[in-house]
């Protein structure tokens, strides 16, 4: 047999099977005994992983580079590996098994060099090769170590499940001058979780689209865009089926809108019956969860190797939203299939989380003179604009936002109501509102103020991290001030641990008359008498003229 003929079938299975997380060779004639792993990016891996090389045939090679004497290596379970390859559905040609013939590891080398052009004839041999080694193989250390002449098959043994198993088949001829780099690349499958931001401007956020990213803040009640982010692994093809499924967790604050889901894979929309989607369930008093299931990743015709998967969907904050620095986090993982011999083996990667905030609105009504005069059952109205003709106005039940209505809308006991009134120490509170700018007018007022004509404008301003960078584990980098100022004066600021945040509004005294029997109406008679006087002169003047 031509060796290049059987390195071809190997080069094969290696650049088709072995792209995450274990090893890759280049797909071209491999002529080496000194087999060495050199990773990319970072070499993480190389300090975490381990590589196993099994010998499947060894053989000797001429000077003309033919291989002769082919027998099994001493790395694999002869007797059950070729039991498996007749049995494999995916060596079926015609109805017939493209081994059903063999007895030997010759019969074998000779059907490889057959179909030497078939990338899922080389692909389903590495991995059924892998699944039937036998004693301890040869540790592959990064500085490479040398392998007798012959045809291995090369395992990440790092553990019993490792983070993917992807077994490669290498081709060792030559002379111990000669040398063979497995190139190791760190891209298994990661899933990254983004919120778009309503307000605030983002940076970084390219990758994800406008407004995207770690950290948000809402009003209660509003719909707010999440999106998860992964790729197809690369080396889909080296599996029969692939199980994706995104897992979801919530925060009890938050409510999914699952006829909002939807999954694009390459460009294209899947249909929803392509997935799964579970019930919300409540795990705890704190969170809920859901998953976003994908049976088979590799039936979905625009699943190819690298290609972008996103899923997008909306939920909103619900009134068990919590205010302040604590936040409404909400997290998500992915579990994949990572071994091909096995459709039931799977991963997890870590968690990635999102935070959503909402803040708390303190209003303290107060005499323009004297702060220490608090203003009790004085009335507001909460409007989104300070038109008086075209504006909505806020809805609260007890005591935090539940939605805008029409200012002629009229609200049912039951939804809340758009009447703000202060208590007895002059203050009311609403919770659940974004960071933005509001209008507070004052629709009744106490004897002896004067009711203001116009709103009061109020600007809760919060800084937020807004650079895709938050770590998704402390809150307090991703809100770190909070303050709100009225008519664009002084900036006041809030407390962030609660989300609270006070505007002081002061109302003044209407002018009095002066007292009975002052100066006043002492004036007044003062001006009447002369008026009297004035006349009872013109009468005077005006008889003696007609007398004259």
């Amino acid at each position: 047999m031509k060796t290049n003929k059987l390195i071809a079938a190997g080069a094969m299975a290696l650049s088709m099977a072995m792209t995450p997380v274990a090893s890759l060779i280049n797909a071209m004639p491999i002529a080496a005994a000194n087999v060495s792993i050199e990773a990319s990016g970072d070499g993480q891996l190389l300090k975490d992983h381990t590589f196993t090389a099994y010998q499947v045939f060894s053989g000797t090679v001429s000077t003309d580079n033919t291989v002769t004497d082919i027998n099994w290596g001493e790395g694999i379970n002869s007797t059950a590996f070729l039991t498996a390859i007749k049995a494999n559905q995916a060596f079926e040609t015609d109805g017939e098994n493209i081994f059903k013939d063999c007895t030997t590891a010759t019969d074998v080398a000779q059907v490889l060099k057959n179909y030497n052009g078939s990338s899922d004839v080389a692909i389903t041999f590495a991995r059924l090769a892998a699944d039937n080694v036998m004693g301890n193989g040869i540790t592959i250390p990064a500085n490479g170590t040398q392998l007798k002449q012959g045809y291995y098959v090369i395992v990440d043994t790092t553990e019993k499940n490792p983070d993917v198993v992807n077994p490669a088949l290498l081709e060792v001829v030559g002379g111990a001058e000669d040398k063979v780099v497995v190139e190791l690349k760190n891209d298994k499958p990661t899933v990254t979780k983004k919120v778009k931001e309503d307000d605030h401007d983002v940076t970084n956020d390219s990758p994800y689209g406008e407004k995207y990213n770690d950290v948000a803040d809402y009003n209660i009640g509003e719909t707010i865009p999440f999106s998860f982010y992964s790729k197809v692994p690369t080396n889909i093809s080296q599996y029969e089926t692939y199980k994706y499924v995104f897992k979801d967790t919530m925060s009890k604050g938050l409510t999914l809108d699952t006829t909002s889901i939807a999954v694009v894979i390459g460009g294209t929309t899947l249909d929803a019956n392509s997935y799964t989607v579970s019930a919300v369930t409540t795990n705890d008093d704190e969170t809920q969860s859901f998953s976003i299931t994908i049976t088979d990743l590799k039936a979905i015709s625009s699943a190819t190797a690298g290609a972008d998967i996103r899923v997008n969907f909306n939920a909103s904050l619900n009134s068990n939203a919590v205010i302040g620095l604590e936040g409404n986090p909400n997290t998500v993982k992915l579990e994949y299939s990572n071994n091909p011999s096995d459709s039931n083996s799977t991963k997890e990667t870590p968690e990635d989380t999102v935070i959503v905030f909402t803040y708390e609105l303190d209003v303290n009504k107060v005499d323009n003179a004297n702060d220490q005069i608090k203003l009790s059952d004085v009335e507001f109205e909460l409007w989104d604009t300070s038109d008086k003709d075209n504006h909505r106005v806020a809805v609260v039940k007890d005591g935090k936002f539940v939605k805008w209505a029409d200012s002629g809308e009229s609200i049912s006991e039951d939804e809340g109501t758009k009447v703000l009134k202060t208590g007895t120490n002059g203050t009311f509170a609403i919770a659940g509102l974004d960071a933005g700018t509001y209008y507070l007018k004052e629709t009744k007022t106490v004897d002896g103020y004067v009711l203001p004509e116009n709103p009061f404008e109020i600007t809760i301003t919060s800084t937020t991290k807004n650079d895709n960078q938050w770590d998704g584990t402390s809150p307090s980098t991703a809100l770190t001030a909070l303050n709100v100022s009225v008519d664009k004066g002084t900036a006041v600021n809030g407390d962030t641990s609660t989300g609270a945040v006070t505007a002081t509004i002061k109302n003044s005294n209407r002018a009095t008359l002066p007292e009975t029997g002052g100066m006043g109406t002492t004036l007044i008679y003062g001006a009447g008498a002369l008026m009297v006087a004035g006349a009872a002169v013109v009468y005077v003047t005006n008889k003696r003229t007609r007398k004259d």
